[in-house]
């Protein structure tokens, strides 16, 4: 039975790529569980130390978002919207 490749979200590999720069971003305690469970980081007195997994990991460029996801979702914002992209009071569509 084949073992899936652990999937990152962009904000984990950033977050690998801060702590391979030297920077020591804020990382939930969500976040430090989950990459020292996939062996990715070494919690420590020093603080979060990247191990040689996740130094590979933080090599990868960061996966860009869907051109064609991008696209629909400028033709499905069909409500008008505010300049903070709230929509407009009393302007609501109707799902029918």
């Amino acid at each position: 039975m084949p073992i899936e490749p652990m999937r990152l979200s962009p904000h984990e590999l950033s977050l690998l790529q801060a702590l391979e720069s030297g920077r020591r971003p804020a990382v939930t305690s969500s976040h430090r569980t989950r990459l020292e469970l996939l062996g990715l980081v070494r919690d420590g007195p020093a603080g979060l130390q990247l191990t040689l997994e996740g130094h590979q990991c933080a090599c990868q460029l960061a996966a860009p978002a869907e051109p064609e996801r991008l696209a629909r979702s400028g033709e499905v914002r069909s409500t008008p919207r505010d300049a903070r992209g709230r929509r407009k009071h009393g302007r609501r569509t109707l799902p029918i």
